[in-house]
């Protein structure tokens, strides 16, 4: 949602382009965010809390959906 459909973010926001990422770079990353403590920053801490109930699985589904993103 944040990132929108097409991936491309919303640098005004502060939210980044995660189109082009990659699919290995993208579960990196996500994974990363899931395990972070909170740190009280909008950005990250939106997506601490949307990957926290995620499983491992569905991080995999969501970095290849994300690395078919242009």
């Amino acid at each position: 949602m944040c990132h929108g459909e097409d991936g491309q973010g919303a640098e005004a926001l502060g939210i980044p382009s995660i189109a082009g990422l990659g699919e290995a770079a993208t579960l990196a990353a996500l994974k990363s965010y899931r395990a972070m403590p909170p740190v009280g920053i909008a950005y990250p801490d939106a997506m601490r809390i949307a990957l926290k109930p995620m499983t491992d699985a569905d991080l995999a589904a969501v970095s290849a959906y994300v690395g078919t993103l242009k």
